[in-house]
């Protein structure tokens, strides 16, 4: 807790994004939600620092960002969906998805 509260005071963050390796290896996919935040309002993101910092959010980009901010079961289930067509894998996500509100279904019913 001493060492949180030292790199807060220094304007530090306890979350690290590894910008060089995001420049190198330029990944298809980022999936974020970007709640790593520092600075003296806690607004600036940690994550698109990096992801700025590597060259990654102009429109030439090959990465896609995707952000999720699920705060709701409801919006974990929508996350899943978001993710899976991000990842080009949008039917399995779809799938799994229908799977659990079954089985909350099943859940509820008892």
């Amino acid at each position: 807790e001493q060492a949180i509260r030292g790199l807060a005071e220094r304007g530090e963050s306890e979350f690290d994004v590894d910008a060089d390796w995001l420049r190198e290896t330029r990944p298809g996919l980022v999936i974020t939600q970007d709640t790593c935040t520092t600075g003296e309002d806690g607004r600036e993101s940690v994550v698109m620092r990096a992801l700025d910092e590597a060259d990654l959010l102009g429109r030439s980009s090959p990465t896609t960002i995707l952000i999720v901010r699920p705060h709701t079961l409801g919006e974990v289930l929508e996350s899943i969906v978001q993710v899976g067509a991000s990842a080009q894998a949008a039917l399995p996500a779809q799938q799994l998805v229908d799977s659990c509100r079954q089985r909350l279904r099943q859940v509820a019913a008892c």
